[in-house]
């Protein structure tokens, strides 16, 4: 209440990306987060889970887009995330598209971007992980992206050693030359390729789909590739598309809570077709408790995201875990693995 009440409010006065920075620059000092999370974070062992093998203290993990250069890593493991997807890094530094490129919608609960894979480059991210304390510090999956194979595999060859898994982005809207790995022989060369370069974990983001029946059948092959070129998991999925005239590029890509319909509708469509053969992980509109217990019971392991961080405010972990085992207890489920374990197994 405090935080939407007045410090929200208060944001909301600044334009959005001068009040994302703003938030950044209180989040890399590490420091008073450390000292809150002494008194806030809790281990709650009815909600440990895992992903692709590594513990987690949840299934709620934060979503790549907002620590794009992997600054806060300490302090944002502090806000009781169960993991951190990190990114999205380019091999390379580069601007991304110009401003205005992001934009809130309150009534909504939404943000709308076009921020185009701002990076300052794979140097840069392995300095800043270098640069970080490690004590407490929560699973970090590296989101890398591009349109070159060899740069993705260089990436990922490069960042591997210093995260759990790597998760590759082939889905922004907002950035041009990524649809070449929609087509399935091209998605096959580039998990191959990358495959041959981490045992870790690799996770594979991909774009959000239509429930037609074209669409559908196109994102169910998608998958199938995925598995069968050797990814451990999908994240389901980025942020949808959407024009608007107030972006700088005309369009860029919406998130908020919105999307979770779609999300609970795509996760489902993707566990019913492949069983236990696949990770999944849903992002896009989760920002209750209600909303990550639909997400696992649709065949979730864990779920992502950042609009619920930037309008619940940073705390918002802890009132979800909270909100998450009240569910629970009211549909008399004990434990995390009870509520995905029928979907997880196959028919």
């Amino acid at each position: 209440m405090l935080y939407r009440d007045l410090i929200l409010r208060q944001l909301q006065f600044l334009p959005p990306e001068t009040a994302q920075n703003l938030a950044e620059l209180f989040l890399r000092h590490e420091t008073p987060w450390i000292l809150l999370g002494k008194f806030f974070n809790k281990d709650i062992s009815e909600l440990n889970t895992e992903i692709c093998g590594v513990p987690l203290s949840s299934p709620i993990g934060l979503a790549a887009g907002f620590d794009k250069d992997f600054r806060m890593l300490r302090s944002l493991s502090e806000l009781d995330f169960a993991y951190i997807t990190a990114g999205t890094v380019m091999l390379h530094p580069q601007p991304g598209h110009s401003k205005p490129r992001l934009i809130r919608d309150v009534e909504r609960k939404a943000i709308l971007n076009c921020l185009g894979f701002p990076s300052k480059g794979m140097e840069f991210v392995i300095n800043s992980i270098n640069s970080t304390s490690k004590n407490r510090l929560a699973p970090i999956f590296g989101s890398i992206s591009g349109t070159d194979i060899g740069d993705l595999k260089e990436s990922c060859m490069r960042l591997a050693s210093f995260v759990s898994g790597i998760e590759i982005n082939i889905s922004s809207p907002n950035t041009a030359g990524l649809k070449t790995f929609h087509d399935p022989i091209r998605l096959s060369e580039m998990i191959t390729g990358v495959r041959d370069k981490t045992e870790k974990p690799l996770i594979i983001k991909l774009p959000p789909h239509k429930n037609e029946s074209n669409e559908i059948d196109a994102a169910v092959k998608l998958v199938e590739v995925c598995i069968d070129s050797g990814a451990d998991g999908i994240t389901v999925a980025n942020s949808h598309p959407i024009k608007d005239s107030r972006l700088s590029v005309g369009e860029g890509g919406l998130s908020g809570s919105g999307l979770l319909e779609s999300t609970l509708r795509m996760v489902s469509c993707f566990r019913s077709n492949f069983g236990p053969r696949i990770t999944i992980n849903a992002c896009g509109g989760i920002f209750t408790g209600d909303d990550v217990f639909s997400a696992l019971n649709a065949g979730a392991n864990t779920t992502q995201l950042y609009s619920a961080l930037v309008y619940r405010g940073p705390f918002a972990i802890g009132h979800i875990k909270k909100e998450l085992l009240m569910r629970m207890k009211s549909e008399g489920i004990q434990k995390i693995s009870d509520i995905n374990s029928i979907k997880t197994i196959s028919d």
